[in-house]
């Protein structure tokens, strides 16, 4: 192969190339829509997000077992706070997982829906979108779904 073989993008097409997490308001459901573009299988991924903070300084997630809040953090943008999940991408093509965000205190509630596409092993390294960090790997033997400790 030559040094040439490289893909190459137009420069007028690179603004087309965005590398920010897309996050969307549902108008249909009133969910938070995070687009996070191509993760691979078995990785799991620290996700910060900005979302609006009407739902006050207590915020809880709901049960998810591929998706947790780790921190809220308040952000230097006026009415945004800095949510960061932990996501296990457990498995191929289109995922979508939904944390629900719930503050006990005013009752308020919105659900974050998590989109992407993920690459199966040996498919390729993608390149993550800025607010997204691998932060490790799980094994097939290390699933939380079995408490199955296997022969002795």
């Amino acid at each position: 192969m030559s040094a040439d073989s490289h893909v190459h993008f137009d420069p007028s097409q690179l603004p087309h190339h965005n590398l920010e997490i897309i996050v969307e308001q549902n108008s249909i459901d009133d969910a938070m829509d995070v687009h996070l573009g191509f993760l691979q299988v078995d990785h799991i991924y620290s996700i910060e997000v900005p979302i609006s903070h009407s739902l006050g300084q207590n915020v809880q997630c709901s049960q998810n077992l591929f998706v947790r809040l780790l921190n809220v953090q308040a952000s230097s943008e006026p009415d945004l706070d800095t949510f960061t999940f932990e996501l296990f991408a457990h498995k191929e093509r289109l995922m979508q997982e939904v944390a629900v965000l719930e503050n006990p205190d005013t009752g308020k509630s919105m659900a974050v829906k998590f989109h992407a596409r993920v690459l199966g092993k040996h498919k390729g390294t993608p390149a993550l979108k800025n607010g997204i960090r691998s932060i490790g790997i799980r094994s097939e033997d290390e699933s939380e779904c079995s408490d199955w400790q296997g022969f002795e």
